[in-house]
This record gives C-alpha cells, sequence and structure tokens, in this order.
C-alpha cells in the first residue's frame, strides 16, 4: 500500500529522477579525475595537446558534416514521404544519414525506392 500511494502520487518518480541527478554529478567527478590523472599520462597529454591545437579543423569538420548530413536527410525525407519507409520527419532521417554514414546500420530505417 505505501509503495502504490508513491507510485499513484508520482512521488516515486520524482525520487528517481533525483537519484539519476545524484548519479550524474558523480560521473562528472569521476571524469574530472580521470583529466587529472592526464597530468602524469604521457599519452594522455599528447592527445589533449592534439586536440587542442586542432580544435577549429575539428570544428569545421562538424559543421561540414552536419551541413551534408542536413541536405541528405532533408533529400531521403522528401524522396521518402509517401512510401512506408519510417523516414517520419527530418530528424529521424539525420539519424538514418548519421548511422550510414558511421557504417553501423542498425537496419531499422532504411529507404524503400529506388
Amino acid at each position: 500500500v505505501f509503495n502504490q500511494t508513491y507510485v499513484e502520487e508520482g512521488l516515486f518518480d520524482e525520487e528517481e529522477d533525483n537519484l539519476q541527478g545524484v548519479l550524474q554529478v558523480f560521473r562528472v567527478f569521476k571524469l574530472a579525475r580521470i583529466l587529472k590523472l592526464a597530468r602524469h599520462s604521457r599519452g594522455l597529454q599528447s592527445i589533449i595537446f592534439t586536440l587542442t591545437q586542432s580544435a577549429r579543423e575539428l570544428g569545421l569538420l562538424i559543421m561540414i558534416l552536419v551541413i551534408t548530413g542536413l541536405i541528405f536527410s532533408s533529400l531521403a525525407f522528401y524522396i521518402e514521404q509517401g512510401e512506408d519507409s519510417g523516414f517520419t520527419d527530418i530528424p529521424t532521417a539525420f539519424y538514418w544519414v548519421i548511422i550510414t554514414m558511421t557504417t553501423v546500420g542498425y537496419g531499422d530505417i532504411f529507404p524503400v525506392s529506388g
């Protein structure tokens, strides 16, 4: 009866959300601890140095990938609009473009025309 009252009133969900928030804080602290270890690891120092030195190029690469992904996802959505392929909107088509470009290819969404 006690648990049923919590579930019916939605109080259990709030407690679960609070627990998820606390766990998220601990994950951030764990990441900070790993970054502190970078001071002692030559390999991590070189990775961080490389990422900071090529931040503009990486940003440009991500921007180009996003723009081309949006173009191709828009094309895929409008081409597959009348078909029953799972392309319900442009963000779903963008998901398909990203999954296809990274060669993961889950197979949950695929074009059926052509």
